[in-house]
């Protein structure tokens, strides 16, 4: 009786909160005031299918073991950043542009994510077949990449190495042409880069635009609301994280096991190495220049706009209040009612022929004309 209730309650859940239409906020009086541009994707109701509407079970499935992904073969460019860190940038050419390209896309996974990844190689597609470059960042540390023992291993506030790869985009393929989309980890540090104050004529290598899946702004409360509250799976990821993680520093030579025996979740790890290694006092420190609070929003000079879901288990919505975007005329945040973390995974996800929600979006974003659009309305509030 009790399971038949349970069941009743989560079908009636289903299909009257599970099917709306994403929550946006921004600014009235901004870029996206009067709609126009609003991605038509944040239009329509999104709900995920009813056995898979579970944000656990929407992870899983976008994990690389069950998604489909085409076949690409990147040309990989290693560069030296200011601490003698490496940096990857695996590049996706279309010969036929003869190099000649209007826009980039460079892609930022998440803190796990690299190029091969189905999640990313999907993306990158979505670009190639609009004629973009597509460009990934491989982080420090990360498939392959070794840290000399002069450097350090990623961190969230590590915009100086995303600085360095759009440096590198701008010298190779010209001035004035990368976007972003990220990810998780990655959007934590591109929206890092873009709040930070920037001259009245941004420099060549400033990105155009940028589209974030998955953001947490602030990070000290998404972190003990999410990843360290007692019965909530949150502390799952935690603890599934930071065993790779703590193999992550073995491998790289950056600690031993014996020192890593106390270090239990990430905020363990943070504390004791990672927020010492770039300069902070300590995990509190640390997380909070990784944040991004309502004046930050306010700081961004370009169009952005940031895909959440209100029942993503890594990023509490209390750690990106839909309040912050009110007065930012440049960021927007769509905050979906299901889709889990990065996922947003419909019917029939593993079938070529059909997008995830969040690839939707992006399928606009890429649309021929969209980011000239954003860009040259966005030049009316700068």
């Amino acid at each position: 009786m009790i399971l038949f209730i349970g069941v009743f309650f989560y079908v009636l859940y289903y299909f009257i909160h599970k099917s709306r239409k994403p929550e946006l906020f921004y600014s009235r009086n901004g870029l996206w005031g009067d709609g126009v541009l609003i991605p038509k994707t944040f239009k329509r109701r999104w709900q995920p299918p009813f056995f898979f509407s579970n944000p656990h079970s929407q992870i899983l499935l976008y994990d690389g073991k069950f998604l489909s992904s085409p076949e690409i073969k990147y040309e990989r460019v290693f560069l030296d950043s200011h601490d003698s860190g490496l940096v990857g940038v695996d590049i996706l050419e279309k010969p036929e542009c003869n190099n000649n390209y209007e826009k980039i896309i460079l892609v930022l996974p998440g803190i796990t994510g690299k190029s091969p990844d189905p999640y990313i190689k999907r993306i990158v597609r979505q670009a190639h077949d609009r004629n973009y470059l597509a460009a990934v960042i491989t982080y420090r540390g990360y498939a392959g990449l070794k840290v000399s023992e002069k450097s350090r291993r990623l961190s969230m506030c590590t915009y100086t190495d995303l600085e360095l790869v759009l440096q590198y985009l701008e010298e190779k393929f010209g001035s004035n042409k990368t976007n972003i989309i990220a990810f998780s980890y990655g959007s934590i540090m591109t929206r890092l880069l873009l709040s930070k104050p920037v001259p009245v004529v941004k420099p060549g290598w400033y990105p155009q635009t940028a589209l974030l899946n998955s953001c947490p702004f602030d990070i000290t409360t998404n972190n003990f609301i999410t990843f360290e509250k007692i019965g909530y799976l949150g502390l799952i990821y935690n603890y599934l994280l930071t065993k790779r993680m703590k193999k992550t520093y073995i491998t790289l030579n950056l600690a031993t096991p014996d020192s890593l025996e106390c270090v239990k979740i990430l905020r363990h790890l943070d504390d004791k190495f990672l927020a010492p290694a770039w300069g902070y006092e300590g995990y509190k420190d640390f997380y909070r220049a990784a944040s991004s609070f309502k004046k930050d929003v306010a700081n961004i000079k370009i169009p952005v706009i940031v895909l959440n879901s209100r029942d993503d288990p890594l990023v509490h919505p209390k750690a990106t209040p839909g309040e912050w975007f009110a007065e930012s005329k440049f960021v927007m945040l769509a905050r979906a009612f299901s889709g889990g973390h990065c996922a947003f995974i419909p019917f029939g996800w593993n079938w070529k022929r059909y997008s995830t929600y969040f690839e939707d979006v992006v399928d606009q974003y890429l649309e021929e004309g969209y980011i000239d659009e954003l860009v040259q309305k966005a030049e009316i509030f700068n």
